[in-house]
């Protein structure tokens, strides 16, 4: 589990269901405000607001168009960059249309830390018509109360929430309620940053008013989505006001990356440069990696020198202790929200957060003469945090960074299980700051492709006796890396028979299996997981009348493409996919079949892709008495553009017939002539009867049965594209088109009717008809290598040699085992006369079975009703 350490965590609500502000503390607090700071201000201040604020102008409420309990009319945030401190200045005007809206417009809140802020509330009025009432002086009175709400998380920040509920509210009131919070950082102290996402954008009137002294020299950096604000300069400030009323944000894609979730972000620093920050904050991190000679700690770090001798063992002893015995638990009280705790403390308390554990780390690493260092790092936005002005609040995490043996390693102490420093996968973080004593810009965080696939399957079945019973079957399934650790921690929680069912569930995922037996062993010394399975399995089958068609357990349609999520490629999306990257993970499915091989068969055929840093491969492996599929997926970019993502889909839509993910067993011939008699119940029957009628030339049956199937559904496509082929067979030419029309009438890409259609014009001697016909075919059906070898045959006879070639060459790639290809290419190279041989195979006149040529498509059919 990877826990975000959020080193500095500030929120302010504001009718919290309305309006969430983020807002950065500076550095240090006013001069004027210290001993209040010093002290922990605990208690609230009544007070006007200061000077530097200018009120925003309220706007009317909606009175006829508007629809719901209230209306938002003003969210007013303004910030005030002194000397040494930051104020924060919140207004907010909210009008009650019905009775649903007095809950949330009455109920105020807001919530500070008294470690680092001082809490002054200015006012809480209730306008009523030409009536101002003033609450406060009513004597109703805020409550204050501290109750840590992430607990649960392992998070403590000592967070208060002043709130109040105001009485007497009605219909038709205006509640103005404005507050400051003016607050210090114990880091930094001689820089101001903020970096804030204002979300309110249901109001009437939203500003943002940012204000500093003239003297100081502030950077200032809006996103993209943000107006262009108005720039003022007056005898002592500077000003910079946005006005985000009516703003609409920009629907983001749920996989787009991080940054384009940022589209309103304000980001404000008197900060030179990143190595700034780097270097004034890197001392917290020096003197809490100490280790006192002779203490608890030094003798445990004595232990591991004493146990290991290379520094990738040292360190993975290292890390392993930070992780297994310091429970994570985030401390924001007091300096908690900056500074981390030192590394003797952290390991009496026998806790601590990121800024504690990545101390220890560090002072382990020291005294094992490990070079390392520690590095802020942002878990949101990496991507971009190179282009971005240098602020310190925009880092939310800090890991380790150790060179061993050469080669950078990234370590992080809050997560668990890491047993091997060769099995730490990079983070992507994509940027990060170390912190050293002289300073340090920001260094890219490069992720490398592992070395091992994340994840391998490996499942062998035994149909040997025959496919029709439960097969006895055999699998082996290890997950490296990353993916490792996640599943130890859920099982570690486990007790003995919730670790049972939940193994049997981890193999019945997509397939059903009779688990007899299953274990797990893990490799104590890198944390790899090797899942083991024996039992049996039923083979999902869909039979038909001639065949039965058996699904391959792990290979879906094609499975390949499921990592991508890609459920909605809008042309018009301009951001980027989100990939899972670095990622690989392989699958391989044996079936052993019974010798009698030539009653099964098996569409499909090996595959490769590999652009955009995606990588696909299907391997097939068809020996008669034998199955072999096996696929690979690696992924090394990050990212992939939409154009891409599309250009991907469309080449495995247009490849579906290679991904098949079925075998079939054709039903022997004399199963099918016991039914030669009988009354079948569905078209889909009389279809595949008649193809049987087809296979074995007895035509006019075959259109008996084709002409039943078209009676009972005019709207089956391969009913009328079969008849046509029949006919076809009979030489009835003419009334062949007209089925072949039919079809295509239900079906323009019917590749039944184009190929029967092609094949009517070849045998009269119509090469060019035929030829545009067989290659429109190939289009929706590219695999199909009937229409390929009679595509060849009517480019030769038209002398378009070189076209004829180069249908040979695709598929040889296609269909490397067909023994005859190279020789026929070698015919056609020399111009030779096609040998009558050849011409023989092609019309089916030696034996061999046309379905295997032109079969009624298996995908199609299980898409057709019965």
């Amino acid at each position: 589990m990877i826990y975000r350490c959020y080193i500095i965590k500030t929120f302010i609500f504001v009718f919290s269901s309305i309006i969430l502000i983020t807002s950065c503390s500076p550095e240090a607090e006013q001069k004027n405000e210290n001993a209040k700071l010093q002290t922990q201000q605990e208690e609230i201040i009544f007070a006007k607001e200061d000077v530097w604020v200018k009120r925003a102008l309220i706007p009317k409420p909606t009175k006829n168009d508007f629809v719901g309990g209230y209306e938002i009319l003003l969210v007013d945030q303004q910030n005030y960059y002194r000397n040494e401190a930051q104020q924060s200045y919140i207004e907010t005007v909210s009008y009650v249309h019905e009775p649903s809206g007095l809950t949330p417009v009455g109920n105020l809140s807001v919530q500070w830390n008294p470690s680092r802020e001082i809490l002054y509330i200015h006012r809480v009025t209730i306008r009523r018509d030409k009536q101002v009432i003033d609450v406060l002086e009513d004597g109703q009175e805020f409550s204050v109360f501290q109750r840590e709400r992430n607990l649960e998380a392992a998070f403590v920040d000592g967070i208060k929430t002043a709130a109040l509920q105001i009485q007497g509210l009605m219909v038709g009131d205006a509640v103005n309620f404005s507050y400051s919070l003016h607050t210090k950082t114990p880091v930094i102290t001689t820089t101001t940053s903020n970096l804030m996402v204002q979300l309110a954008k249901d109001a009437k009137t939203v500003r943002v008013r940012q204000v500093w002294p003239k003297h100081r020299k502030m950077k200032w950096e809006a996103s993209s989505e943000m107006p262009v604000p108005q720039i003022r300069q007056t005898k002592n400030y500077h000003e910079l006001i946005f006005d985000l009323s009516g703003l609409k944000k920009k629907p983001v894609g749920i996989s787009a990356p991080n940054r384009f979730y940022l589209t309103e972000a304000l980001a404000i620093s008197d900060i030179s440069n990143w190595s700034q920050i780097s270097a004034e904050y890197a001392p917290f991190f020096e003197r809490a990696a100490k280790i006192r000679y002779g203490s608890e700690l030094y003798l445990e770090v004595e232990k591991i020198a004493k146990s290991a001798v290379y520094d990738d063992a040292r360190a993975g002893k290292a890390l392993q202790l930070v992780q297994q015995q310091i429970r994570y638990l985030y401390i924001g009280l007091n300096s908690g929200g900056y500074i981390p705790t030192s590394a003797e403390e952290t390991w009496a308390n026998k806790h601590g957060d990121c800024k504690d554990k990545t101390a220890l780390l560090l002072a382990l690493l020291n005294h094992l003469e490990i070079k390392a260092e520690p590095v802020l790092v942002s878990t949101f936005l990496g991507d971009e945090l190179d282009k971005r002005l240098p602020v310190l609040r925009v880092f939310d995490h800090v890991i380790v960074r150790a060179i061993i043996f050469g080669e950078e390693v990234w370590l992080d102490g809050t997560q668990t299980g890491d047993l091997s420093i060769d099995r730490i996968e990079t983070p992507a973080y994509k940027w990060g700051l170390p912190l050293r004593k002289g300073g340090s810009s920001l260094i890219p965080i490069v992720q490398k492709n592992p070395e091992f696939n994340s994840i391998t399957l490996e499942l062998e079945i035994d149909a040997s006796n025959g496919v029709h019973k439960d097969l006895p079957v055999t699998g082996v399934l290890k997950v490296r890396g990353d993916r490792s650790k996640g599943i130890r921690s859920s099982i570690a929680l486990m007790n003995k028979e919730q670790k049972e069912k939940w193994y049997e569930s981890f193999w019945n995922i997509s397939v059903k299996i009779n688990i007899i037996s299953n274990d797990l062993v893990t490799d104590a010394r890198n944390g790899d997981l090797t899942f083991t399975m024996s039992g049996t399995i039923n083979l999902t089958s869909k039979k038909r009348l001639t065949k039965e068609y058996f699904k391959i357990p792990y290979f879906s349609y094609y499975p390949e493409a499921n990592f991508l999520y890609l459920l909605d490629t809008d042309e018009d999306r301009s951001e980027p996919w989100l990939l899972p990257a670095p990622y690989s993970e392989k699958f391989s499915v044996y079936i052993e079949l019974p010798e009698t091989t030539r009653r099964y068969n098996y569409r499909g055929s090996s595959l490769s892709w590999n652009k955009y840093g995606i990588e696909l491969n299907r391997d097939i492996l068809f020996g008669g008495s034998f199955l072999k599929l096996s696929r690979t997926i690696k992924v090394s970019e990050p990212e992939i553009f939409n154009k891409n993502a599309r250009e991907l889909i469309e080449v495995m839509d247009a490849n579906s017939a290679k991904w098949a993910s079925y075998f079939s067993l054709r039903k022997p011939n004399e199963q099918i002539d016991g039914l030669a008699d009988e009354e079948l119940e569905t078209y889909i029957d009389y279809i595949y009867r008649g193809l049987s009628y087809l296979n074995r030339k007895q035509y006019q049956k075959a259109v008996a049965d084709f002409s039943v199937a078209v009676e009972i559904d005019d709207a089956s496509a391969y009913g009328f594209a079969n008849r046509g082929l029949a006919q076809v067979r009979l030489g009835k030419f003419n009334t062949a088109e007209d089925d072949f029309k039919s079809a295509l009438r239900i079906d323009s890409k019917n590749e039944v009717a184009l190929r029967g259609q092609a094949l009517a014009y070849e045998l009269q001697g119509n090469f060019e008809s035929a030829v545009d016909l067989f290659e429109q075919s190939l289009a929706s059906d590219p695999s199909s290598e009937f229409a390929r070898l009679h595509l060849i045959y009517g480019l030769v006879q038209l002398n378009r040699h070189e076209d004829a070639i180069v249908q040979v060459d695709e598929m040889l790639e296609l269909y490397p085992s067909i023994f005859y290809l190279t020789e026929l290419k070698a015919t056609i190279v020399a111009k030779e006369e096609l040998s009558e041989e050849f011409t023989n195979y092609i019309y089916g006149r030696r034996g061999s079975d046309i379905s295997e040529f032109m079969p009624l498509p298996d995908i199609k059919l299980e898409s057709v009703k019965d």
